[in-house]
């Protein structure tokens, strides 16, 4: 396995990211927890369980293919939390934060990228 700290880490970090999500989707509208909410915690999951097939990949290939999944994932993430902003669904604060974890979860995937 690459460099264990690190993938522990962006696993540790990524479910840190989706228990901080069930939080502020518990405060979307009703309406919204059922569309957007489940959306956005999809993503989420999704997000988790490409970085632990990542890990737990034997080949370079097939991580190489399950991060840039994960890449994926962060970009659509982004543009469903700003939806949930611009919709005053979470206050700019929330998005701040919202927005510095994804992209600090972009910057291990990429180097976790250059490393294979």
């Amino acid at each position: 396995m690459d460099n264990p700290y690190h993938t522990s880490s962006i696993l540790s970090q990524s479910f840190d990211f989706i228990k901080q999500n069930l939080d502020l989707i518990a405060h979307f509208p009703k309406s919204q927890r059922f569309l957007l909410g489940d959306r956005l915690q999809n993503l989420s999951s999704n997000l988790l369980e490409y970085y632990i097939e990542a890990y737990y990949g034997s080949s370079k290939s097939f991580k190489r293919e399950k991060l840039l999944l994960a890449n994926l994932q962060l970009e659509k993430l982004r543009f469903f939390w700003r939806l949930a902003y611009e919709k005053s669904f979470i206050s700019s604060g929330q998005y701040r934060l919202v927005s510095e974890q994804i992209q600090s979860l972009g910057r291990m995937t990429g180097g976790w990228l250059k490393k294979l």
